[in-house]
């Protein structure tokens, strides 16, 4: 699926050592030494928590997000402590960079430390203890961290079912760092929107409250909140979702009830406007009346042109929300309605190049609904039809799961081909644009002849 993020991209830096990677020899030593540098932190009160914030966002621009809960929870700690006086900042800052430095290395190592620190956390007590517990949990954060970033790395610009395998292999453990990831404002926007991707694709019911909690917020950014409304629709609770349809519905309810009227209208003016038009040597009666309809039918383009754009952003907007809880079959619905109306307007997308990524996109949204459902032929003619407003993101294409069942057609390969070489665009020129309503790619038919954009 391409979402409404198109061209995402992450600047992650290397979290370190890789999971497969052996842990090295000394994890015992440094989780006591974390540990014990954790009692002096804590010991310092309200100087160790000023210190361990500053240290947490030099974390966040090192990519070091896995060691910030653990310490976020250590000056929690320290907060609630009456401190020595003399515990100054001078004298707790080397343990703080110290506490920092160990809890980042640890953290960076995710699951190849994992019995280590399941180890640690057994025999240790009170604090300790709970601080071993959020170190082990971060190790998997790590993970899905590190599947992110291997993700993002290939440009991707979307997502589908099955994207991050590896952290969905981790089970429950797997989903509680989905959850946590989302959740957790330490994290990047776009780090923490796959998160919820990966989240809402686990079905774990359980977690609704607490992403409820983050929609709610209105400290969060707005794209974590909307991302939130998919999650929670996706872990059963569609009540925001349904009400963001309902109000695409109410907001062009009237547009689209207006809409045919307007078409009927400006098929009637057309044909009497052109034909006084295409006179050579009209009467001076003939150039007033000219004149007078020139003004009334450029009033009635504009206005049928802003209609159709409405309606059809209107049929786009539901259509990816659809998609995003994988209602296909209605998404597809709409995205062949807001395509077909976009395509009575290509005058107006040729005057505005730089709008057509709003139709390649829906082209492509389409493609990906029919292909989930079977719908081959349909979902290649889509396909095709992205390619022809100017989708380029072939990498992605290559990439995308929603696309899987076409790339094992022999089909894939020709039409990709094709159009990378250029040689699509002799066909293009003769062929309409435009979807069928049925699942038939041979149903295709032209597109009605509508405004241009331009007042002609």
């Amino acid at each position: 699926m391409k979402s409404l993020v198109m061209g995402l991209t992450l600047c992650l830096v290397h979290l370190g050592a890789r999971a497969q990677e052996a842990p090295p020899v000394d994890v015992k030593t440094r989780l006591a030494s974390m540990t014990a540098l954790a009692d002096e932190v804590i010991a310092a009160g309200k100087v160790g928590q000023t210190g361990l914030k500053a240290e947490w966002r030099k974390l966040k621009t090192q990519a070091g997000e896995s060691a910030i809960p653990v310490l976020r929870m250590i000056g929690i700690k320290a907060s609630a402590v009456a401190a020595d006086p003399k515990m100054t900042a001078e004298a707790v800052a080397p343990k703080v960079a110290e506490l920092s430095k160990v809890t980042a290395s640890l953290a960076a190592q995710g699951l190849a430390i994992d019995a280590e620190v399941a180890a640690a956390v057994g025999a240790a007590t009170g604090v300790r203890q709970e601080i071993l517990q959020t170190l082990q949990r971060q190790l998997v954060a790590t993970e899905t961290l590190n599947e992110i970033k291997a993700f993002t790395a290939k440009g991707n610009a979307g997502w589908y079912d099955g994207m991050f395998p590896k952290t969905a292999a981790l089970a429950e453990r797997g989903i509680e760092a989905f959850n946590h990831v989302f959740v957790t404002s330490d994290y990047a926007r776009e780090v923490r929107l796959l998160a919820g991707e990966g989240l809402a694709q686990s079905g774990a019911k359980k977690y609704v409250a607490g992403v409820r909690e983050v929609q709610e917020d209105v400290f969060e950014e707005e794209a974590i909140r909307e991302k939130a409304k998919v999650v929670m629709a996706r872990l059963g609770d569609r009540t925001l979702l349904d009400k963001d349809l309902e109000a695409v519905r109410e907001h062009s309810k009237k547009a689209i009830e207006d809409l045919p009227g307007l078409q009927e209208k400006y098929r009637k003016a057309v044909g009497p406007f052109r034909e006084l038009s295409a006179k050579k040597e009209p009467t001076e009666e003939e150039k007033t009346q000219l004149e007078q309809m020139r003004k009334e039918f450029m009033a009635l383009n504009n206005d049928l042109l802003r209609a159709t754009i409405g309606v059809a952003r209107a049929y786009d907007q539901s259509a990816t929300l659809l998609q995003n809880v994988r209602d296909h079959a209605k998404s597809e619905e709409y995205f062949t309605k807001a395509v077909n109306l976009y395509a009575t307007i290509a005058g107006y997308f040729e005057q505005n190049p730089q709008q057509k990524s709003t139709v390649a996109i829906s082209y492509y949204n389409l493609a990906c609904s029919c292909s989930i459902q079977g719908k081959l032929d349909r979902a290649f003619l889509a396909l095709d039809r992205s390619f022809r407003w100017g989708y380029t993101q072939f990498a992605w294409a290559e990439e995308d799961g929603d696309l899987a069942p076409l790339r094992q057609d022999p089909r894939w390969a020709a039409l990709l081909s094709e159009v990378k070489a250029g040689k699509a665009k002799e066909r293009w020129a003769k062929e309409p644009d435009g979807m069928p309503a049925g699942p038939a790619a041979s149903e295709a038919k032209p597109a009605p002849t509508e405004p241009k954009g331009d007042g002609s």
